[in-house]
């Protein structure tokens, strides 16, 4: 079975009412006929049910009227093969939809306008707005809504210092990315105390994003995505501007190629600047 993780994280025009960043995973199983689920948090109550939209390829699946943003799961039918995968989070008010949070499996967040135009349509105003029927949104999206989810990973975390936190949750889809990707062992000489991996998306290997581990005793402290750069100057994606930080490879030119990182306090998700 194929998984695919990935990453969401607030978009930067989102003003959340929490103090909180919104941030998590969305976990695909499967080819052609895909079980998924969602793991956001830090959604504020106030902008509850929210609006899950997700593009494989050239097709558009959407899901409304969710409540449970940290435990949703979900099943796309017919999915085409593909690696080219958008998500995005939205909600709306009085007819204004604004995009919350959104990720894609290369790493690079500027895909989801079309999404975002989607969700914006008149007929899926009416969704969003409780106007259409869910036989109707079944027709849209081209998918059963709500269909029960069978032979989805079960979450039993064995990291016990770090149980029912942030890190636990996602902690059996983190362990198969790293089981299943090389370690990044030059970045874990440079940066003591830490697990890196390399994360391919491309069918050669030559694109790639890194997952890492920080540790204090053992015990899992920080989580780390990054986004791979020719040089400091390097524009970093534009949801990542607000709290990525400046990784280089070469600390005797710190200047030249390395990553934009992104660290998340493994109790809670929140961003950390480190």
């Amino acid at each position: 079975m194929i998984t695919r993780n990935i990453i969401v994280s607030q978009i930067a025009d989102f003003h959340s009412t929490e103090t909180k960043n919104v941030r998590g995973l969305v976990t695909l199983n499967g080819e052609g006929n895909i079980a998924g689920v969602m793991r956001v948090f830090n959604v504020p109550n106030d902008i509850l049910p929210v609006t899950l939209a997700i593009k494989i390829g050239d097709k558009k699946y959407v899901y409304d009227n969710i409540t449970d943003t940290q435990n949703y799961e979900f099943k796309i039918v017919n999915a085409p093969i593909c690696d080219n995968i958008t998500i995005l989070l939205a909600y709306a008010t009085n007819g204004y939809v604004q995009g919350v949070a959104c990720g894609h499996n290369a790493g690079s967040n500027d895909s989801f306008a079309d999404l975002f135009d989607e969700i914006s349509d008149t007929e899926l105003d009416a969704v969003i707005d409780k106007e259409m029927d869910k036989n109707d949104l079944q027709t849209l999206a081209d998918t059963p809504i709500e269909e029960p989810v069978e032979n989805l990973p079960e979450d039993e975390p064995n990291f016990v210092e770090n149980t029912k936190n942030f890190y636990s949750l996602i902690q059996p889809q983190l362990d198969e990315l790293f089981e299943k990707f090389p370690h990044f062992r030059e970045l874990e000489d440079l940066v003591q105390n830490t697990e890196w991996v390399k994360v391919s998306y491309s069918q050669d290997g030559s694109q790639h994003y890194i997952l890492g581990k920080l540790f204090d005793g053992g015990v899992v402290t920080h989580l780390c995505y990054g986004i791979p750069a020719q040089s400091r100057s390097t524009t970093p994606p534009a949801s990542l501007t607000d709290y990525c930080q400046w990784l280089p490879l070469n600390l005797n030119d710190p200047d030249s190629a390395g990553y934009w990182v992104m660290y998340q306090n493994a109790e809670t998700g929140e961003n950390i600047k480190m």
